[in-house]
């Protein structure tokens, strides 16, 4: 069986490139759906049009779909039983609520009549079949629920409701669907790496036991509770640090903390630096001192020391030196100095993104911003939140506020205020007003 894939048309901003061409943690799109059709023996044919295909029996979609091999293997074992024209869906959830924003996905009752949110992805039996008229066909869908903490007072509350799940599909139509992808995405890696080795998996269980009894030992020798010792704030610390895919010559400071991380070949972790459930790929450098978690960063990236990353993802070859940087996207080779101010919340109402000329609602609490490939931002640039910064940008400081030129005989003690680039004396009556 055949799985014709259609051009979407859709080209993603700011990099200015086609939907299928996006990396989804390093991948392309295109590569990955590629990989999913295969991984159930559907070969996967391009055409431009649905008039070229021939076939009675078939998978459709489009070039900016991205569904996960768990969800399509569901959906393609069901759908190919059932013999019924359908088109794939997820049901009702917290997942579908938080992430469907900017993507046209219809909301459709399923044979049950229950809502379904439907994308573009269809089991075609026939010859002559109307797709919009097809059955929501809902996949076999779990999902936990993360309460990610927050700071109670900016957000009116002292959690956000995170789903976990890997039956995932997305519309690539937009930097921001993009950049969840490439969030949910690190799940998903997980996932397969753990599924598809089960051997490896096994031993990482067998260590992480080893490492929650030898901790624990040690802490009652110290005369600690058992209940620290052994409880299950201990038992998730075991796990995490016990599973992790560490790549060919790393070199990992053993003053570094790394817990649940994908990492590829050549990857430097400095000292005192803190990398937790993200995916590195080859060649990554990690300063001292560096924070990094639920992020992917695309090989050759750089973090300098100091760097804080939180939901972020890079495209490869990127300087992410930003101390403070969340839920945000930065494409290749981008330089961004430490004191970049991303902002990511507004108090003020809704964020909103451009799409298509006008201002959309993305219907999240939390977002960065989008930077184009090869752009500099210098310090002590502020952007509001869900702003996408140009290929090839500039952007720095007026030179006025920069510190330019120092005059000669400048007196000790004397204090100093910069006016259009240059030193001059503190004038009490003149800066005071």
């Amino acid at each position: 069986m055949k799985a014709y894939i259609l051009p979407s048309g859709v080209t993603i901003t700011p990099f200015g490139e086609p939907a299928a061409e996006s990396l989804i943690v390093f991948e392309r799109l295109s590569d990955i759906q590629d990989r999913v059709f295969r991984d159930r023996g559907v070969e996967p044919v391009r055409v431009k049009d649905r008039s070229e295909i021939r076939d009675a029996e078939y998978f459709l979609t489009y070039d900016n779909v991205f569904v996960t091999r768990r969800a399509f293997r569901d959906f393609h074992a069901r759908a190919v039983r059932g013999k019924k024209t359908c088109v794939f869906a997820i049901p009702d959830s917290e997942f579908a609520r938080r992430y469907t924003a900017l993507q046209d996905v219809a909301k459709r009752k399923d044979a049950a009549g229950a809502d379904a949110y439907a994308y573009n992805l269809w089991y075609v039996n026939g010859e002559a079949v109307d797709l919009a008229a097809a059955e929501p066909l809902v996949v076999k869908f779990r999902e936990k629920i993360w309460e990610q903490p927050v700071p109670p007072n900016m957000f009116k509350k002292k959690t956000l409701r995170q789903p976990v799940t890997t039956s995932i599909a997305f519309h690539i139509t937009h930097w921001a669907t993009l950049l969840w992808a490439n969030q949910m995405g690190i799940m998903v890696r997980w996932v397969e790496q753990i599924t598809d080795h089960p051997i490896w998996t096994a031993w990482k269980l067998l260590k992480a036991l080893f490492l929650f009894v030898s901790a624990g030992v040690s802490q009652l020798l110290r005369f600690e509770a058992a209940s620290a010792a052994f409880g299950r704030p201990a038992q998730v610390r075991a796990l995490m640090r016990s599973f992790n895919r560490v790549g060919r010559n790393c070199d990992i400071h053993p003053d570094a903390i790394v817990e649940m991380c994908i990492l590829g070949d050549n990857v430097t972790i400095g000292p005192q630096s803190y990398v937790r459930a993200s995916v590195l790929g080859d060649g990554v450098t990690v300063e001292e001192k560096t924070k990094i978690t639920f992020t992917s960063l695309g090989p050759g990236c750089y973090a300098s020391q100091l760097t804080v990353l939180n939901g972020v993802a890079a495209y490869p070859d990127g300087d992410v030196c930003i101390d403070g940087m969340q839920f945000s996207l930065s494409g290749r080779n981008v330089r961004l100095t430490g004191l970049v101010r991303p902002m990511d919340i507004r108090t003020d109402g809704p964020i909103k993104v451009i799409r298509g000329g006008k201002a959309e609602p993305i219907g999240q609490e939390i977002l960065g911003s989008c930077f184009g490939h090869e752009c500099f931002i210098g310090p002590e640039v502020y952007i509001a939140p869900g702003r996408e910064i140009p290929n090839g940008a500039v952007i720095i400081q007026p030179p006025g506020r920069v510190l330019q030129k120092i005059p000669e005989g400048a007196k000790p003690g004397v204090p100093m205020v910069i006016e259009a680039g240059t030193l001059r004396p503190y004038d009490p009556e003149k800066d005071n007003r």
